[in-house]
């Protein structure tokens, strides 16, 4: 009976929540005012089964530059803006992707305004600095994990932003980062296409993910689905893809091999 009970614990602790994900929000000094309150007040973490803990005032905390309090998470949103982090910031976090752990960072002006080198090296970004109001983005690839997901995204190869989305930092992929999409005037043959909008950087030391979203003041690309529905959608995707289908590397697990063992001693 002892043993069966063993197994059991086993088998329900290993099949129980698969991540630990932590929101982290560099300003907010109460909770109140935060770049997260759209995203968390409508729920759409909650309405997809995705727990979560918050955290804020992060500029000041500084939790960003605890390697042991990171290792409690496996997957961490990071909205950092108009600050250089440091380099103790870039090094620990960088440190932590290597386990096999996710990392999204996103916010106004996370790499320019003023120019962050450290952000920048953190994302794997070639470039870094301010840019100015893009009113579009194309997609190069609507077959990607970000686009071709459960949740519908409906916008083609192009879409708009919400007026409050539209600041976004010079960004450029380094060697073996994926760009996913770019930022545009949509001016058509006269426009300009302008910085990485989208950029996701895969299989870091034991399988971590580096994924850099551009802009996204007060994360409206992730929240407001009545003006930037496909946005939404690509967030969810995302999230449904770090969570549940390709979770991270840095949980340990247990084979059935191991409990079947255990079983028979």
């Amino acid at each position: 009976m002892f043993k069966l009970s063993v197994v059991l614990c086993l088998f329900l602790a290993f099949t129980a929540l698969g991540y630990n994900l932590l929101l982290i929000d560099d300003y907010a000094a109460s909770g109140s005012n935060s770049d997260f309150e759209e995203l968390i007040n409508r729920g759409i973490l909650e309405g997809m089964g995705i727990s979560y803990t918050y955290i804020y005032n992060n500029s000041v905390t500084k939790r960003t530059e605890d390697a042991s309090y990171l290792a409690n998470y496996d997957i961490i949103l990071w909205n950092t803006w108009n600050r250089v982090i440091s380099a103790e910031e870039k090094n620990t976090l960088g440190a932590w992707v290597t386990t096999g752990a996710y990392l999204v960072v996103t916010g106004f002006d996370a790499l320019g305004s003023p120019t962050d080198v450290n952000a920048a090296a953190l994302v794997h970004s070639i470039n870094s600095g301010d840019f100015s109001y893009t009113a579009k983005y194309r997609i190069y690839d609507v077959d990607h994990w970000m686009t071709d997901g459960i949740y519908e995204y409906t916008a083609g190869l192009e879409g708009d932003f919400y007026s409050e989305s539209t600041d976004h930092d010079l960004a450029g992929p380094s060697a073996g980062t994926l760009a996913l999409g770019i930022v545009w005037d949509g001016s058509g043959s006269g426009g300009f296409f302008g910085p990485i909008k989208f950029m996701v950087t895969e299989n870091i030391g034991n399988g971590g993910i580096v994924v850099y979203w551009n802009g996204n003041k007060n994360v409206h690309d992730w929240s407001n689905f009545t003006y930037q529905p496909h946005l939404v959608n690509m967030f969810r995707n995302m999230m449904d893809y770090l969570c549940f289908i390709d979770p991270p590397s840095s949980i340990e697990t247990v084979s059935w091999g191991q409990i079947k063992a255990t079983f028979s001693n």
